[in-house]
């Protein structure tokens, strides 16, 4: 990717990232040990495409194509809010927990089928396919979990950082149309 180095609109994005970040630190959202061990960086990236996102070790990159539609700090604000919470909520290494689970059902899935598949190929088949269907909705649903959680709690630290609560219903309805 290319990195943005506009100062500028490093520091514009930067302030809302750190008053967030102050918020949940206040309010016990962060932790103070979880915020000492994080790197906490926040970088932009030239893309058109409209996202932002987490990465481990408390990285949120931006690409420009977001804060190009965004007509407001709450509504940049909304979207930073909602990614640090799954940072603050540590859905990545959840997922990553959870994962293991999810490939224990495929595995004996696989193992069930394959015996069954002996006496009854088509049962055997189906006990396959069935295993698979039920770790990818179990994915599915954790994943969707994870997201809801991170918008609720993300519209508590927008709040509390005092930003206007309607950014995010703003920017929920833009990220709706972009997907459009």
């Amino acid at each position: 990717p290319v990195y943005e180095r506009d100062p500028l609109l490093h520091e514009y994005v930067n302030d809302i990232w750190q008053r967030l970040l102050n918020a949940s630190l206040r309010d016990g959202e962060l932790s103070k040990d979880l915020h000492q061990r994080m790197a906490w960086k926040m970088f932009l990236i030239r893309d058109p495409t409209v996202n932002a996102f987490a990465l481990p070790g408390a990285y949120i990159g931006v690409n420009l194509g977001l804060v190009s539609i965004v007509n407001t700090r709450d509504e940049l604000a909304s979207v930073l809010a909602h990614e640090s919470v799954h940072i603050f909520q540590r859905h990545i290494a959840r997922l990553y927990a959870e994962s293991k689970n999810f490939s224990l059902i495929s595995i004996a899935s696989l193992i069930i089928g394959a015996a069954a598949a002996s006496a009854n190929p088509s049962v055997g088949s189906a006990i396959l396919m069935g295993g698979q269907a039920a770790a990818i909705q179990g994915q599915i649903n954790f994943t969707r979990t994870m997201e809801y959680e991170a918008d609720r709690i993300g519209y508590k630290v927008l709040v509390d950082a005092g930003f206007r609560p309607q950014g995010m219903a703003e920017m929920f309805q833009k990220l709706a149309d972009a997907a459009r």
